[in-house]
């Protein structure tokens, strides 16, 4: 019935709560979507997803072309505005999940359950009673930067762009609500700093979208720092060259971090008589490392100026590399990539894109003109299906990644590490 809420009820067995009803409600693309609890009781989101898995039976339309069809953020947005409320309610439109299968009539479906306020159990980890949590806070037009030491990583525990407290937080005269929550803040900040040694996020409207018009927000974090995948450090004097290789079965290089400039108090590090700044970093250090070493078996990188561009002027420098040597999988388009780890391990997604970022010697086809092109949402559609699983599969398709560049034949490659469960 189109335009209509639909309602099943289903029974699970939960290990700590005994047998629990589980309701699935789906509403059609356009409309809103409500989910409740009796008093007392609080929504917990078990599954969402916004697109299309059945035929015309189900929200019946002339416009539907696929039904496989998924917004990998369904589950985060949904969870991020029900998960502990006793109501809420959500709109099943392409502004709010993005468009998942272009020309589809798309619907939400969301399989909920009520659990006493006390018996909840915490899917997700949590900074209660944890020393090593830490929170970030940065108000609204300003970056908020998270970093970890050497061998770890960051790992996002929650993230809210919107605002949940007074004027004692990032004052300001326009404050017209203090329950403002962008419900993809989670979504966007883990896919910028999950896994990753640094990041740097900006509090903007253009990043997260408005949640609260004509209130002034801020973005606050909260994240710590787990063991990374093994990675090796190499370090080179300005005038020499670092050079990264990597074995046979994790053939490629992923930088995680670069750094051109001078960064080490005095002279410990590359002695030299002029030494006039060690607050020194040449921006592109990354970009350029990136550029000339990702994805490759060995790559040999010039500590020079020519290279970098001259940061600090009158300074002796040096180049810092650290990299993890990965594994990749890689298909043309409209293939099904298959990756996977050995028993007792779990997949790490270090990088992805779908696009083309090779000549016609990577997916031949007549069409490959366009050798710059990725889709954006690529990391994070891969590391939402395959992040922590023993295996896992993704089609490299337009239907999955959306067309980075039309008419031009596209390949998907994952690089990723296996780590120790």
């Amino acid at each position: 019935m189109a335009g209509k809420t639909l309602f099943c009820v289903i029974c699970m067995v939960y290990l700590y709560l005994g047998c629990t009803t589980a309701t699935v409600v789906r509403n059609c693309e356009g409309n809103p979507l409500s989910l409740s609890c009796p008093s007392g009781s609080v929504l917990s989101i078990i599954s969402a997803n916004y697109g299309r898995t059945t035929g015309p039976e189900t929200c019946p339309h002339s416009s539907i072309q696929t039904t496989d069809c998924y917004a990998s953020n369904s589950m985060n947005i949904v969870g991020n505005l029900c998960n502990g409320q006793t109501r809420c309610t959500v709109v099943a439109t392409n502004s709010v999940f993005g468009d998942p299968c272009v020309g589809t009539y798309k619907y939400l479906e969301v399989n909920y359950t009520c659990q006493r306020r006390n018996d909840i159990i915490p899917t997700e980890p949590t900074c209660e009673n944890r020393s090593d949590c830490n929170t970030e806070r940065t108000c609204e037009g300003s970056s908020l930067s998270l970093s970890c030491s050497s061998g770890s990583v960051v790992n996002i525990i929650s993230a809210n762009y919107g605002r949940t407290t007074g004027p004692e937080t990032c004052p300001h005269s326009s404050i017209r609500t203090t329950a403002c929550f962008a419900s993809n803040s989670l979504n966007i900040v883990g896919n910028i700093c999950n896994e990753q040694t640094s990041c740097t996020v900006l509090a903007t409207n253009s990043v997260f979208g408005d949640p609260c018009v004509g209130t002034y927000k801020y973005l606050e974090v909260k994240y710590t720092c787990k063991p990374g995948p093994v990675s090796n450090m190499k370090r080179i004097c300005e005038g020499g060259s670092i050079n990264l290789s990597c074995p046979s079965h994790t053939p490629v290089i992923v930088i995680s971090k670069a750094m051109y400039g001078r960064q080490v108090p005095g002279s410990d590090f590359c002695p030299h008589i002029s030494i006039q700044t060690t607050n020194c970093a040449a921006p592109n250090s990354l970009a350029t490392a990136r550029s000339a070493c990702q994805g490759r078996s060995v790559c040999t990188m010039a500590a020079s100026n020519q290279i970098f561009s001259d940061p600090c002027v009158g300074t002796y420098k040096y180049l810092e590399m650290e990299y993890t040597c990965a594994r990749r999988g890689r298909v043309c388009e409209h293939d099904i990539l298959h990756i996977g780890c050995p028993p007792g391990q779990k997949i790490v997604v270090l990088d992805a894109f779908y696009g083309r970022m090779a000549g016609p010697d990577i997916c031949p086809h007549p069409q490959t003109s366009n050798q710059n092109c990725r889709a954006s949402s690529s990391i994070r559609i891969v590391k939402d299906k395959c992040n922590g699983l023993s295996s896992c599969t993704v089609t490299a398709s337009n239907v999955v990644f959306g067309d980075p560049c039309v008419y031009t034949f596209k390949y998907l490659e994952v690089l990723y590490d296996c780590k120790q469960i």
